[in-house]
């Protein structure tokens, strides 16, 4: 019941913030949400403006944080196998290790791969003549 006590705290003190920064900024006293005949509401925080570019920002995310991930796994798998001193179980296991790595390397360079494939089909569908929906691939 403590503890129950404690955590009834806790989601109240998280959820206050909440409940304060749903007011939508100041408006010279009248609720209806305008000032000055400008509507005061909530900024973009995001560079993306749609669904696609924030997806593409996403993946470019993704992708500048799983090349260094994977050097890092090499490095990891590569000391293993030093380290394994003519064990052979320790240089299975090393062994093993760098086997996944690669594994995944070549998932995530694969992935990436035909990421490009669709995005460049879709793109040259787009630039097609007579094509009905000149949006299709635009997503740069």
């Amino acid at each position: 019941m403590k503890y129950l006590k404690k955590i009834y705290v806790a989601a109240f003190l998280f959820a206050l913030p909440m409940v304060a920064s749903a007011q939508g900024g100041y408006n010279n006293g009248n609720s209806s949400g305008y000032n000055n005949g400008n509507y005061v509401g909530f900024t973009n925080p995001l560079k993306a403006d749609s669904i696609c570019k924030a997806l593409t920002l996403f993946l470019d995310a993704i992708s500048a944080i799983g090349g260094p991930v994977a050097v890092l796994f090499l490095v990891y798998a590569g000391f293993k196998m030093v380290w394994a001193r003519g064990n052979t179980k320790a240089l299975e296991d090393a062994k093993r290790n760098l086997w996944y790595t690669i594994i995944g390397i070549g998932i995530f360079i694969g992935a990436w791969v035909l990421g490009q494939i669709i995005a460049n089909t879709l793109g040259a569908l787009g630039a097609g003549a007579g094509s009905s929906n000149p949006t299709i691939g635009q997503c740069r």
